[in-house]
């Protein structure tokens, strides 16, 4: 099991981290073919998203960090991200257990 500390919150469970680096290249298809439009890569633009399990009175803070657009530090696997945007992409409660949410979490770094 990996852990995750969210600012202050240390997460009960995260299952995996998905990483999705900012490329900037783009196909576009005209008539006559393609031509290729190339940005580079921007590391700053890159998603970080995993699913998480909190208690509930965790989960609030989580939220407020949502809402109110705080940035904080996140922790895990052993790198710090500093200064991070928290996305909640999607939660519910726990089955049985209803002290205990489950989320879907995306970390921007910018």
């Amino acid at each position: 099991m990996k852990k995750l500390k969210i600012g202050n919150i240390t997460a009960l469970r995260c299952d995996s981290f998905e990483f999705k680096p900012d490329d900037r290249q783009e196909k576009v298809e005209t008539i006559g073919g393609v031509y290729i439009t190339d940005m580079g890569v921007c590391d700053d633009g890159e998603e970080i998203t995993t699913q998480v399990a909190f208690t509930k009175k965790d989960w609030e803070m989580i939220r407020d960090y949502w809402r109110s657009r705080t940035k904080v530090d996140v922790f895990y696997c052993d790198e710090l991200v500093g200064n991070c945007r928290v996305k909640i992409n999607s939660y519910k409660k726990v089955q049985k257990f209803s002290n205990y949410i489950e989320a879907s979490i995306t970390f921007w770094r910018k």
